[in-house]
């Protein structure tokens, strides 16, 4: 499983599939395609020119929350602590798509894996502009105390930090027990040098 996440949005000028074939360009190897807002008919004609694209670079492309079209794709999807319940991810999807998960709380990350999730996106690390109905922010301290639990360590399941993470913010993270990294807008803005910062962070977060 790869370590550094992709989460797309629009910038001024940019649509999601040129984000995406961007962040394709610069070593991207797994894209979270992220619409909360858009309409079916828009996610769906964005949601195929991403998967072309992903497949011509042998990248991993994600869905977000939208169970229905990463089915009708083919694609593995993310879902979050309000949307559908993960047993229900797993009926429509079947087993060999992957499936993640957001969590907050230790609880959060024992409950996912319960039910199924095979990797959590843990945060937010900090306040984001990415996000709306923002969860309480962990802080590193937070990632340590539940990266650390004995009973996440026995799950062995792939957490990725995210919410407002910092190229400067990476080294502590991953010293506190995250397996990754996802992002957004440290990617975004960064748009015209993405492929300079995306190799700052592999070479902080090692290659799987």
């Amino acid at each position: 499983m790869q370590r550094l996440i992709f989460i797309t949005q629009e910038i001024v000028g940019k649509s999601h599939s040129e984000m995406t074939l961007q962040a394709c360009y610069a070593g991207v190897r797994w894209i979270q395609l992220r619409m909360k807002s858009a309409s079916q008919k828009v996610l769906l004609e964005e949601a195929r020119k991403c998967k072309n694209i992903c497949d011509d670079f042998g990248v991993t492309l994600t869905i977000n929350d939208h169970v229905e079209v990463a089915s009708e794709m083919g694609v593995s999807v993310h879902v979050g602590k309000q949307d559908m319940p993960l047993v229900e991810v797993r009926e429509k999807l079947g087993q060999q798509e992957v499936i993640g998960t957001t969590a907050n709380t230790l609880e959060d990350v024992r409950k996912s894996h319960s039910f199924g999730a095979d990797y959590i996106g843990l945060g937010p690390y900090r306040f984001t502009t990415t996000k709306k109905k923002l969860s309480p922010h962990l802080g590193l301290d937070g990632y340590r105390k539940i990266c650390h639990d004995q009973i996440v360590k026995d799950l062995n399941i792939p957490i990725f930090a995210i919410g407002g993470v910092e190229i400067e913010d990476i080294n502590d993270l991953m010293d506190a027990g995250v397996y990754g990294i996802a992002c957004s807008g440290l990617l975004a803005r960064n748009y015209a040098r993405m492929e300079e910062v995306v190799k700052q962070i592999q070479d902080k977060i090692g290659y799987a």
